[in-house]
């Protein structure tokens, strides 16, 4: 059901885009709440708990965050924050990452109501269904209980703070805002924030009930109460979320309280709820809210001051507010004292009215509806006020006599108040939800409702306006419905404008198809064309079966209307059949009217169309200035009266009857207004008139009250004139038996005249001699009255001669006589006169028999009936009753009455044709055809088929036969072949191109899904990637330090180094520090869940690695069990005394050796294999997407085509059936033209009688004939064209919105791979990173190794050997780190370029010394002569060139004992004697370690090296991870405006434009039945065409 806002919607078309687009949505969300609160019934249990709910919800804002401290309690307040938090979803929420999940499902909610409802809008048979009731659910959530939980939540999101210059979210510290996909998520929240709050408010607007209804919860006075409470929550929740705690405080508190008074005085002082319970819960929550701010001001001015503990006395309050507001109950006796005709606010009226009905509902007290009755006909200043009446009439059967009293009295007081204060629309729409639930009054308050749709509503009571018109006007046609033919004046009103309606409509769907026919005449029609007309046609056609069925639900008794559509049916619709049936139940509905003689009402609505009437009509105002004078009056009144018109206008009602009645009508109409008795407008009655001549006479009568816009209500009466049989004489007697009036019947049968009862007093016993007193009337009294004896010739003496001549043989004669007593029901006025008159029927036996006839002239017989006339009997109309199909049928046989007998003989056997019926048959293609007709009559396709053969046609029929044998009912009436036409079932195809487009965005949803998460995953893998990189190769600078400072200690006790105890200590706890970074990283390593590739599957989980043992055997292990062997080892090492850490002991041998052979090299190659499988990873990753690429693309691709395809036959079905349209031949499109223009033609001159006239029936034998000459003639197959532009607008549009989608995923694809391939780019500069920060290490302790012990293999190789190709690779691996760099600086992000550069280009020594806590700046500035000061590029050529120089020393004495030490160490060292002995060269090598530059390499590589790497590794991955969050971002981004696209082609494009598809399929289908049925079955090309529809199954039958 449609539900307009006003009657600014029928101007949409001159309106802006965006008047229309908001008058769409408006309608749209009408349509969405009417269909949601019909039959809704929600429980009182849930409304109640969702009350308590958002009672907490409330009390947690005077404990929020920013303002429980006020309290001054803290450990309680907290407490009961966290209590009352949980209620609005502050759960302790460890991860930004969960309160955004939170955030969504919230909003998921918001979004399942919009997709709902819309779901709920487009399809109104899913109104009654779960669905409506699951939104149903969702609505009430949320605006209750989710309402507030889903605005903390949101706000929380954008919650920014300021923190060391750093915007930071408030609640997660951790959380950068307006960077990475905080960006996405705070402008997802705003735009979040913005539209739910409109939602929600627009919801809490509309979605309750207006009427005074007890036992629903959601009724209520209107909705500005609730939305009150909803605006104080965001409110709130904004103060608390952005004000700060101390300088902000009392504003907050101001604003709470502000917000607390309104929402208290708006839900309990007004007291806007209806039902008990509901208003009850309000006030309770109000009043608790408002108590508990108060005290809140409390704690803040005296909390510690002048009492302690305030808290605790506010919450002890809360059960007293509790019992005082359940157990008090409000009396307003202040309203029923009131005098409200002094008043100037109408709102007292509708308090008065809520307080008085809820008195009405209880059944225990009654006295104050007493003392208000009471009051009220004290203080009453109108005159017909209904407490005064002494009687009243009952309309509603529900209330006793005191509440109808007093629903009477409020029905005044409305009435007068809409006087004084007319523009008040809240005042009027109380007023019609009162007519419409207490007096039952729909009608009229359907009438107030469009007076107040015209005040320009707001958009709640907008809503709730064209709801109650809707369902009023559904109830009145359900009533209707079931008492046809039983209007009241108002409903009457409506109906004769409907009728007039209905006529415009007929005549606009005419021009129509006068408009198709002529489009169809030109020599090449447009289709395109053709179809926008059927279109109008179809609607204009559905339009008018509507009205006609409402208006048969309305009344019954509309011959003329009938008529009217029975042509059109006829001439317009060619159906004959169903035109015909309408016109045979006009003709019998005519005839049973014309014999109903009481039961006919007056027709008459507006005063104008008295004229009109044919029956005597006049209309009399009820004004004060105008009261009972006549103000129309038509000719037949007229002449009934036997008046001029200009005689009867502006006088008074009262001339026209006897004085008896004059005296007394005008108090009787005064009465009938002040009581508003409908009994004298209910049936016909019978009164007697004066006629000018001052006889009178008796006549039939109805009234009929017609109201007026200025509130003035005009009575309309209409009179029948009495022809009777039987002589009767009428007198009207008073009490004294004084003649008042005599009806002219008495001149020739009592012998007197109104000359002799004028001139004198004339009494009834001078008429009548041995008239009964009073005491012996009471057989005269009874239904058959007594005869009486009368003597004509003692009447009277004036009679004449010639009249005493004729009454001689009268004498004494026998009459019938009956008395009536006429009673004046006014006699409680105060006259006081007892006004019983009497009432005088004289009737002569001779004239008691009755014979009526009637002329039937299709059988030119008399049919006549001769029986004893009822007193009473009427006969209604003289006319003789003309019977439609018999006249037609018989004209031609009707006799000439001016011709003889035998020259009508002689011409009837001249004209009688003999071979009439006889029709001579042939037989063609296996059919039976008429001899006349020709060859060449027959169509085109039938002359191509004329050489098959007849056994072939045969076998063709017979399958035929088989197949359509039901389908040859269709062709039998037009009303079945509109039926299977308009079958309910959804066409085959379209419900295929339904089931494509669904299935299609299924899988679009489902792979964008799959292509946003499994991309978020695989970069969430690269990271974990990156990720154990850096850990694997901080494990491998874990053993280097161990290896370094076992050296250092194995060095100290050879007696090489000279540590004192805080550089052992330091070495030790450099041992302590490498050991605790290995077990670190170990388990970041052992618990990842798989491993990248197979060889680092094979390192970790097979025994691979030899590891030398104490016993100087090798064992097998793999790198974890090597690795805890190490950590063993390094631990016990840790565990000894310094002393003890020699080469002899077995721990320090077993880290010594196996840390620099296969330990050494299968953690350099993890390193390698992690880098490995990084690139691996993200060739795999691109592989992934370019499958999922493919399968989307050729999903969509596919998709399209499909829908391409389907949409195309859509479109070349309904093509199809347009073409139908040509094989019409040109003669019959000219004959439908005509009927069409001759059926407007007599519509418009009002010729509508026409249709029983019996010219009508023969001129429609005549054109039928003319039609089926018509397709005789040879038809050409004509061409045409299609101008239409839909169908290609429509493909654009597809196209467009397709390719959208694979722009989303053709962008996703890019740019993830881009990223991956930046990455593959980066991991060989990565690589190298990463192997530096422990490579370097590893160079100097091999070299100090080889220094140490020559003979110690380094990964299983010749010490001196493998040294040597480190020393040569530490220059390779420096060159490969800025080589690879420079071609990566333009993919890398911008942060490490400037941290790269700073660090190799500039001082490291601010990064260094803020990174390492044991290091100050200025020992990096003067450090190595200031080499690390000035670059790390410059700090890593010198520790370079120390480790080459110590090589070059060393070559030179190995093998060379006699070598002059200090020539060859030039100063750098001085010699000393290590061994103690004579073996100069083994000194020679130790001194080695003591060189200047040895000591240099090792500070710098332990202190500076391994540092800056280590920021340069945290500094390149996050640079990485940066891009990736960056991107992860921007398809966060892309995903939510892909998935909002997809929601609104969806549902804003696509439903739309499938509902306009399948009603345009529909009405392009439909517009077979424009074709008469004559036609189709003389055109074999249209007959296949509807044949090929059913066979396709397109149309169920």
């Amino acid at each position: 059901m449609d539900i307009r806002s006003n009657g600014d919607w029928k101007k949409a078309d001159h309106q802006s885009l965006i008047e229309r687009t908001s008058l769409e949505v408006k309608q749209v969300i009408f349509k969405i709440i009417y269909s949601l609160l019909k039959d809704e019934n929600q429980s009182q249990f849930l409304t109640s708990l969702f009350i308590l709910i958002q009672g907490t919800q409330l009390l947690f804002i005077p404990f929020n965050d920013n303002i429980w401290e006020t309290w001054e309690n803290q450990k309680f307040t907290q407490y009961i924050n966290k209590i009352f938090g949980f209620f609005i979803l502050r759960f302790d929420q460890d991860s930004f990452s969960n309160a955004i999940l939170i955030m969504y499902i919230l909003q998921g909610i918001v979004a399942f109501i919009l997709m709902f409802g819309l779901l709920v809008s487009y399809n109104n048979r899913v109104t009654s269904s779960w669905l409506v009731q699951f939104v149903r659910i969702l609505i009430t959530l949320l605006i209750t209980i989710l309402y507030m939980p889903t605005m903390d939540s949101l706000f929380s999101v954008v919650n920014c703070v300021q923190s060391n210059g750093v915007q930071i979210l408030q609640q997660f510290p951790d959380v950068v805002c307006w960077s990475n996909q905080h960006v996405v998520h705070g402008v997802v929240a705003i735009c979040c924030i913005i539209f739910t709050f409109i939602l929600s408010t627009a919801l809490a607007l509309l979605y309750y009930e207006p009427c005074f209804i007890l036992d629903n919860p959601q009724s209520r006075k209107s909705a500005q109460p609730f939305v009150f409470i909803l605006y104080y929550k965001f409110i709130m929740v904004l103060c608390y979320t952005y004000m700060e705690k101390e300088t902000h405080d009392y504003l907050m508190l101001i604003i709470m309280t502000a917000g607390s008074f309104i929402i208290f005085n708006a839900n309990h002082i007004q007291q806007p709820y209806y039902n008990y319970w509901t208003q009850k819960l309000w006030s309770i929550v109000t009043s608790i809210n408002l108590w508990t701010v108060l005290f809140l001001w409390l704690a803040k001015t005296i909390e510690n001051i002048l009492f302690d503990g305030l808290v605790y006395a506010c919450f002890a309050g809360y059960p007293i507010i509790i019992i005082t507001v359940i157990y008090t109950e409000r009396y307003d006796q202040s309203l029923l004292l009131m005098n409200l005709y002094t008043q100037q606010n109408s709102s007292q009226l509708i308090n008065l009215n809520n307080y008085l009905l809820r008195l009405m509902s209880q059944t225990k007290d009654k006295s104050l509806l007493d003392a208000f009755i009471e009051i009220h006909k004290a203080t009453c200043r109108r005159e017909d006020c209904s407490l005064k009446q002494k009687k009243y009439y009952q309309q509603n059967a529900q209330h006793d006599e005191k509440q109808q009293l007093i629903l009477l009295v409020i029905a005044q007081l409305y009435f007068d108040f809409i006087k004084k204060f007319p523009n008040d629309i809240d005042l009027r729409f109380k007023y019609c939800l009162f007519l419409y639930d207490q007096l039952k009054q729909r009608q009229q308050a359907i009438n107030e409702l469009n007076q107040c749709s015209q005040l320009h509503p707001s958009f709640d009571l907008e809503f709730q306006i064209n709801r109650y018109k809707a369902i009023i006007d559904k109830e009145v046609q359900d009533q209707q419905t079931e008492n046809v033919g039983n209007l009241d004046f108002i409903s009457e009103l409506a109906h004769q404008q409907n009728i007039k309606l209905f006529q415009n409509k007929i005549e606009r769907a005419t021009l129509t198809y006068m408009d198709f026919w002529s489009q169809l005449q030109e020599d090449n029609p447009d289709v395109a064309k053709m179809n926008d007309i059927g279109a109008k046609i179809n609607q204009q056609v559905q339009s008018i079966e509507m009205m006609w069925n409402k208006l048969q639900r309305k009344s019954g008794q509309m011959p003329k209307i009938m008529r009217i559509y029975g042509k059109f049916v006829i001439d317009v619709l060619q159906d004959n059949e169903f035109g015909e049936q309408i016109m045979m139940k006009a003709r019998q509905m005519q005839l049973q009217n014309n014999k109903l003689k009481n039961l006919q009402a007056i027709q008459l609505v507006i005063p104008d169309d008295i004229q009109f009437e044919q029956l005597p009509s006049l209309i009399i105002s009820t004004a004060e200035d105008k009261f009972g004078i006549i103000q129309y009056v038509n000719l037949s009144c007229c002449n009934m009266f036997g008046y001029q018109k200009g005689e009867l206008l502006n006088r008074k009602i009262n001339m026209l009857m006897p004085t008896l009645y004059s005296k007394f009508h005008d108090h009787y109409i005064q009465e009938y207004i002040r009581k508003a008795d409908p009994r004298y407008v209910a049936k016909e009655r019978f009164i007697y008139y004066r006629h000018k001549n001052n006889y009178i006479n008796i006549c039939a009568i109805n009234l009929k009250l017609l109201p007026q816009i200025d509130d003035n209500i005009l009575i309309a009466a209409q009179f029948k004139l009495i022809k009777t049989m039987k002589a009767s004489a009428y007198i009207l007697i008073d009490y004294d038996d004084v003649v008042e009036s005599i009806s002219s019947s008495c001149i020739p049968m009592l012998n007197i005249d109104t000359k002799q009862i004028y001139q004198k007093k004339m009494y009834i016993h001078d008429v009548i001699k041995n008239f009964p007193p009073h005491e012996k009337r009471q057989p005269y009294l009874n239904k058959g009255g007594e005869n009486i004896f009368i003597n004509l010739l003692d009447v009277g003496s004036q009679v004449n001669l010639m009249q005493t001549e004729c009454l001689t043989e009268l004498e004494n004669y026998v009459y019938n006589c009956q008395i009536y007593n006429i009673f004046n029901e006014t006699n409680d006025s105060s006259n006081g006169i007892d006004n019983t008159t009497g009432e005088l029927k004289v009737q002569q036996k001779a004239f008691q028999n009755s014979f009526q006839f009637k002329y039937i002239p299709g059988k030119g017989q008399y049919m006549g009936e001769q029986s004893l006339a009822d007193l009473n009997s009427i006969i209604n109309d003289q006319s003789i009753f003309w019977e439609q199909a018999e006249m037609s049928s018989q004209a031609s046989q009707m006799p000439d009455p001016l011709k003889s007998e035998s020259e009508q003989l002689q011409q009837t056997q001249k004209s009688a044709n003999y071979g009439d019926g006889i029709k001579t048959l042939r037989l063609y293609e296996n059919r039976i055809h008429d001899i006349d007709e020709k060859l060449d009559d027959i169509s085109d396709d039938e002359v191509a088929s004329q050489n098959i053969s007849v056994f072939q046609n045969q076998i063709d029929q017979e399958g035929s036969q088989v197949q359509l044998g039901n389908q040859n009912n269709v062709f039998r009436s037009r009303q079945n072949l509109m039926s299977v036409i308009r079958g309910e079932s959804t066409p085959l195809i379209l419900r295929s191109f339904s089931y494509i487009i669904n299935t299609m965005f299924i899988f679009i949803i489902v792979l964008s899904f799959l292509d946003y998460f499994l991309i978020q995953s695989q970069y969430q893998q690269v990271k974990s990637v990156l990720n154990l990189i850096y850990v694997d190769n901080l494990r491998h600078s874990a053993l280097s330090m161990i290896v370094s400072a076992v050296q250092n200690l194995v060095m100290f006790n050879i007696g090489i180094k000279s540590f004192d105890n805080t550089t052992q200590s330091l070495q030790k706890q450099y041992i302590n520090i490498a050991l605790d970074q290995l077990t670190t990283n170990l388990q970041i390593i052992m618990f990842q869940d798989y491993f990248l590739n197979a060889k680092l599957n094979e390192m970790y989980t097979k025994s691979v690695i030899k590891i030398r043992t104490a016993n100087n055997t090798f064992q097998y292990y793999d790198l974890f069990q090597a690795s805890q062997q190490v950590v063993s080892k390094t631990r016990n090492v840790y565990n000894l005394d310094v002393q003890n850490i020699t080469l002899n002991n077995s721990d320090v041998y077993f880290l010594l050796y196996n840390l620099q052979n296969d330990m050494l090299s299968y953690s350099r190659n993890s390193c390698n294999l992690y880098v490995d499988s990084l690139l691996q990873t993200s060739n795999e990753k691109v592989e992934y997407f370019s499958v999922l690429l493919g399968i989307a693309i050729g999903l969509l691709v596919l998709g399209l085509l499909i829908i391409l395809i389907i949409f195309l036959q859509i479109y070349a079905r309904q093509e199809i059936i347009l073409q139908t349209f040509l094989a019409i031949p040109e003669r019959a499109i000219k004959y439908l033209y005509n009927k069409s223009e001759s059926f407007i033609s007599n519509l418009q001159v009002g010729e509508d009688d026409d249709v029983l006239s019996e010219i009508g029936d023969i001129e429609n034998d005549n054109q039928n004939s003319t039609l089926n000459k018509s397709l005789k003639s040879k038809n050409k197959l004509r061409k045409y064209k299609n101008s239409s532009k839909q169908e290609r607008n429509y493909i654009l549009s597809m196209l467009l919105i397709v390719s959208i989608m694979i722009a989303y995923f053709l962008f996703n694809y890019f740019m993830s791979g881009q990223l991956l391939g930046n990455i593959n780019q980066q991991a060989q500069e990565l690589n190298a990173t990463a192997r530096a920060l422990g490579f370097f290490r590893t160079v100097d302790n091999c070299e100090r190794s080889v220094f140490l012990n020559r003979n110690m293999t380094l990964i299983n190789r010749d010490s001196y050997t493998q040294l040597l190709e480190f020393i040569d690779y530490m220059y390779v691996l420096d060159s490969i780190i800025h080589q690879e760099h420079a071609l990566n600086s333009a993919i890398q992000n911008p942060t490490y370029n400037l941290y790269f550069n700073k660090m190799f280009m500039y001082e490291p020594c601010t990064e260094l010394s803020n990174y390492q806590f044991d290091l100050d700046y200025d020992s990096c500035e003067s450090f190595a002569d200031g080499a690390i000061f000035q670059g790390l590029a410059v700090g890593l050529s010198r520790y370079f060139e120390n480790i080459r120089y110590l090589m070059t020393i060393y070559d030179q004495i190995w093998g060379n004992p006699g070598v002059n030490f200090t020539t060859i160490t030039r100063g750098f060292t001085t010699f000393k004697n290590i061994t103690k002995n004579s073996d100069n060269l083994t000194n020679y090598i130790y001194n080695l370690n003591n060189y200047n530059q040895s000591k240099e390499a090792l500070t710098l590589q332990m202190t500076y090296i391994k540092g800056a790497f280590e920021l340069l590794m945290q500094h390149f991955i996050a640079g990485i991870e940066l891009d990736i969050s960056g991107q992860l971002t921007q398809r966060l981004a892309l995903f939510i405006v892909f998935q909002i696209l997809l929601f609104t082609v969806y549902f804003i494009l696509y439903m739309p434009l499938y509902m306009k598809i399948t009603k345009d399929f529909q009405a392009t289908r439909e517009l077979i039945i424009m074709i008469p049925l004559q036609v189709i079955l003389k055109i074999k090309l249209i007959r296949g065409t509807i044949r090929d529809i059913i066979k396709s199954k397109d149309i169920q039958i």
